[in-house]
């Protein structure tokens, strides 16, 4: 289940796994048992790979875990093994839980990098003349932005985005801000 606003939390809060949005209300965040920090519902199926590949991984620990508690526990209680040889099983059981757990991040890195070709986007933003019209624009260039950051001051925003922007510039325009890209 995936939701941002006050009527999702009830069903974040019933659902097996609650996706909640940071730019959604406190109370469907509080409900969600994910909160997506930047981006859309893209975000999702990001977040459920990693946690696939974050299950892969703990059962990948207690494979090896048990695998020493199997082997050469028993071997060493029987003396069939000199203890010595079971800690040093014991030491590398430990260190090949580790460095798989480790393994994660880099893993991680390479599944972002490939769902996210973010470009940085500044555009000057016209029209915009008190808080509620930054905020407006804003909201328009949210769904389609990892970042935004609208200067009422600066007349101008700053956005990521794996859209072009094109798009961007047209869903401004939409919104009743026209903008130009700068540089």
């Amino acid at each position: 289940m995936a939701g941002d606003g006050i009527n999702d939390a009830a069903a974040l809060k019933a659902s097996d796994v609650g996706f909640a949005f940071a730019r959604g209300t406190d109370l469907s965040m509080e409900a969600g048992d994910v909160v997506i920090i930047h981006g859309g519902l893209e975000k999702i199926s990001e977040a459920m790979d990693i946690s696939s590949l974050i299950v892969r991984k703990i059962r990948g620990n207690l494979v090896w875990a048990f695998a020493y508690n199997v082997v050469a526990l028993p071997a060493a209680a029987m003396a069939l093994i000199h203890p010595m040889m079971a800690e040093a099983a014991m030491t590398f059981s430990s260190i090949a839980v580790v460095l798989n757990a480790l393994s994660i991040k880099k893993t991680a890195e390479r599944l972002w990098e490939r769902g996210t070709h973010m470009s940085r986007y500044e555009f000057d933003v016209e029209g915009m003349s008190c808080k509620h019209c930054q905020a407006r624009v804003e909201k328009a260039l949210e769904p389609l932005c990892g970042f935004v950051e609208v200067s009422l001051e600066g007349a101008s925003a700053v956005v990521e985005s794996e859209r072009p922007a094109k798009e961007l510039l047209a869903v401004l325009e939409e919104a009743g801000y026209p903008g130009t890209l700068k540089g």
